[in-house]
């Protein structure tokens, strides 16, 4: 139960009871690697996709037949609704690719939480050697493929971030594929179901919260007034989106050229991230039990 409660917080569920967990779930549009059915304290069925990534690139079309399986399920009424979960080393974070999922977790926090869990001290031992050995793993064994000039843009990105943003906690980046548009930044005071993300491709900072989606209009009610100038609320797959629009970034371009873009990006994000700080009591209000 205390690790479900984790886990369900980053897709900011709370209150709920496992009912009933699957692995290698096949239909007509594939196979699911791991299915979690959840009740909820009101009585509803919630279902959770989880695609468990250690060393194999996505396949064509594999997201979005993730999507039309939870889509079908709650047609045919075996959910009220559902959830696509990545769950992935951290060397597959920052993809576009990863922007179909409702929320994403990397290994390494789940074995910073093992590691602070009261599990049993012999299951703790093997369940994060099983865990450092699939880092490991993915590490060394899968091979993304490095785009130099991408590479090359999210290393001077990071050394800037590092002397005009260094309170957003940007994880120095390795190589990066050419689809590597995403900076999921780790700042303090952010919490469970809560992320801070520069989309650099699409030229936006967006505040995401997991599970919102449907919830904009009730979000909407809780900042009215507080939205700071060019801010809004909307909505991006299952999750609410709190954006500000920044200069786009071409990926392929010379980090010369856009200096000012970057700059602008990450005081865009440090922006908002000082705007959540102001206005964390509604936050926790809203989203408290992802805490």
């Amino acid at each position: 139960p205390e690790f479900l409660n984790w886990f369900t917080a980053r897709l900011n569920l709370s209150s709920v009871e496992l009912t009933a967990a699957s692995r290698g779930v096949s239909d007509a549009t594939g196979e699911s690697d791991l299915t979690l059915k959840l009740r909820t304290d009101s009585g509803s069925t919630i279902i959770i996709h989880i695609e468990n990534k250690v060393s194999a690139s996505f396949q064509p079309l594999q997201k979005e037949r993730y999507r039309q399986r939870g889509e079908e399920q709650v047609r045919q009424g075996a959910a009220d609704d559902y959830y696509l979960c990545l769950v992935a080393p951290s060397c597959y974070l920052g993809t576009e690719e990863q922007e179909e999922f409702d929320a994403v977790l990397c290994y390494e926090d789940i074995l910073d939480w093992l590691k602070g869990s009261r599990i049993e001290g012999e299951r703790r031992a093997y369940k994060c050697a099983l865990l450092t050995k699939a880092i490991e793993r993915a590490k060394y064994g899968w091979q993304l493929k490095e785009d130099a000039a991408v590479t090359a843009l999210w290393k001077r990105y990071w050394q800037r971030s590092q002397e005009i943003a260094s309170v957003l906690q940007m994880q120095e980046p390795t190589g990066r594929p050419a689809t590597s548009s995403f900076v999921y930044f780790r700042a303090p005071k952010l919490f469970a179901g809560i992320k801070l993300v520069h989309k650099m491709r699409h030229g936006n900072a967006d505040i995401q919260i997991a599970g919102w989606g449907t919830r904009v209009h009730e979000l909407t009610d809780a900042l009215a007034g507080k939205l700071d100038t060019g801010m809004k609320i909307t909505q991006a797959n299952k999750s609410a989106v709190i954006r500000l629009q920044v200069p786009i970034l071409n990926l392929q371009g010379s980090y010369d050229e856009q200096a000012q873009s970057v700059d602008d990006g990450l005081k865009g994000c440090l922006r908002l991230y000082r705007w959540f700080e102001a206005n964390e009591d509604i936050f926790n209000s809203l989203i408290g039990a992802g805490r």
